[in-house]
């Protein structure tokens, strides 16, 4: 009896050790996104191509041009102005014969202005904006950000060219696994760079729906006529399909490097 009692508080101190060291156990680490090192490697020398090192010396940009629009039966036509600061705050403004509408990203925000109408979009539809006009600047992103997986899909051919197939998406460990996984797809990019030029020669997206983020289409952008202004590679030709179906066509006409443009026309209310 007195040999269980001497081993009595020591046994309860041996179980409250453990106890404590269970409780002091660190949480796993959460692995880091992939980054492929070819992937990384085709992007960096696209970026190169496409002028990057001229970015220091670019505060904004503004370009003009003619859009092309398909609707139900028939095509209209009319202009396009677009205004950008860095890769997440635009503002595209189009004119067509029903009317004028500017929509506006800052950030994680996004804003639609049509006539009397005025009214904030969802968040999750400025995660990846459809207004993907300028690869230059959207690209930069995908290089700089350590939260976003970069993987390399392989060789292919679009539009006759050949190109290097890289898929990037930002991974949200944080999230809720359902969550994170929607998030990851929503800002999901196929990039589709021509062998050689290391030019974009295509993007493709998810676009979701305003009401259910759950709900997408598919989103491809088509660049071509790339030209050189000041030092910077801008596709003046552009041709946005949603499944596959032919919506716009875009052809710049002008554009400005550093023209000043007003802070305040990127204002989204939160």
């Amino acid at each position: 009896m007195r040999v269980a009692r001497l081993l009595l508080p020591f046994v309860v101190s041996v179980l409250f050790l453990i106890s404590s060291a269970a409780q002091q156990t660190p949480p796993p680490l959460t692995p880091s996104p992939q980054r492929d090192a070819q992937a990384i490697s085709i992007l960096q020398q696209s970026l190169a191509a496409m002028g990057a090192d001229r970015l220091p010396q670019v505060a904004d940009l503004t370009i003009s041009g003619q859009i092309v629009q398909q609707r139900a039966l028939d095509k209209t036509s009319g202009t396009i102005l677009l205004k950008m600061t860095g890769p997440e705050m635009v503002r595209v403004e189009t004119n067509v014969p029903d009317g004028t509408t500017v929509h506006i990203v800052n950030g994680i925000r996004m804003r639609r202005i049509h006539g009397a109408e005025d009214e904030a979009m969802p968040m999750h539809a400025a995660l990846n904006h459809p207004f993907q006009y300028v690869p230059l600047l959207s690209g930069l992103r995908t290089i700089t950000d350590p939260s976003i997986a970069v993987s390399f899909v392989g060789e292919e051919t679009v539009d006759g060219k050949s190109v290097y197939h890289v898929r990037v998406e930002k991974v949200y460990p944080q999230q809720p696994a359902e969550q994170g996984r929607l998030l990851s797809k929503l800002t999901g990019t196929d990039l589709y760079i021509e062998e050689g030029t290391f030019l974009p020669v295509m993007r493709v997206q998810e676009l979701p729906s305003l009401i259910d983020a759950k709900n997408s289409l598919s989103i491809e952008f088509r660049y071509s006529d790339y030209r050189q202004i000041q030092g910077v590679m801008i596709p003046y030709k552009i041709g946005v399909y949603v499944n596959n179906q032919e919506s716009t066509e875009i052809r710049f006409t002008s554009l400005v490097l550093n023209s000043g443009v007003n802070p305040l026309e990127f204002e989204v209310q939160p």
